[in-house]
């Protein structure tokens, strides 16, 4: 099933970008939200 594959794919993507946040809060940058 193809619901089975898009499923973890986005919880992937989702761990991945709350760990860059969590990195960019720890050194100081930004890399994903440069407007501000």
């Amino acid at each position: 099933m193809i619901y089975g594959l898009i499923v973890p794919t986005f919880l992937t993507l989702y761990v991945v970008s709350a760990l860059y946040a969590s990195l960019g809060e720890t050194f100081g940058i930004h890399p994903i939200d440069e407007s501000e």
